[in-house]
């Protein structure tokens, strides 16, 4: 059972420390939009070529967390034909759909976007010709308050689940009668062992379903 019990410390270990190299490596990688905006409020104004340009809106607020709502103030913008402007409430591109679509044309009338939970704003531009000229202005503006990124909450999950059937386990000493004899002692070890392990899976379970945004 001590071969048993460091294998799964080994393993709790490693697990953890990939989900971190995992984490750091996405949180550090090359970003697709071509302006990152990391002020708590600001104007972006722009005038660029397309297609497929996007500005991200992701007020910092500490490494583990991000910001509960972020709200776009759209003042203008022109359009070429066979281009799209999209204001997205996420940082994904492709999967996250759009709050709103603008076609082509030029408009003057302002309105409000907010984005809740996502902690990201992407405006993105999209169109079939790089000649094309599209330009727009909008204001930001971000909540004070804040929630755990989706990552964090994962390695926190993670750590409960496996610390759970290690703190039960180590505990076993304790709940063993000093009078049982080592078969005994054994085989209760194995059933707190395997009850640990399966608390911490059910644990990790009640955590991952709620729901992350």
């Amino acid at each position: 059972m001590k071969f048993i019990k460091n294998k799964t410390i080994i393993l709790s270990i490693i697990v953890l420390i990939s989900f971190i190299i995992n984490n750091t490596n996405g949180q550090y990688a090359s970003d697709p939009c071509s302006s990152i905006h990391t002020e708590p409020s600001g104007f972006i104004s722009t005038n660029r070529s397309i297609p497929q340009t996007c500005w991200k809106i992701i007020p910092t607020t500490g490494t583990a967390y991000l910001i509960d709502d972020i709200t776009v103030t759209f003042i203008n913008a022109t359009i070429p034909v066979n281009n799209t402007i999209k204001f997205i409430g996420g940082s994904n591109i492709l999967t996250d759909s759009p709050i709103v679509t603008f076609e082509n044309g030029t408009y003057n009338q302002m309105f409000n976007q907010t984005s809740t939970n996502k902690g990201v704003f992407v405006i993105f531009l999209d169109g079939d010709n790089a000649n094309d000229i599209a330009s727009f202005t909008v204001y930001y503006t971000s909540s004070s308050e804040k929630h755990l990124k989706p990552s964090v909450v994962g390695l926190l999950s993670v750590a409960v689940a496996f610390a759970v059937p290690l703190v039960v386990f180590t505990l076993t000493r304790c709940l063993i009668p000093n009078s049982a004899s080592k078969e005994r002692a054994i085989s209760i070890k194995k059933a707190i062992f395997w009850c640990s392990f399966i608390l911490g899976l059910v644990f990790l379970a009640m955590i991952l379903s709620r729901k992350v945004v």
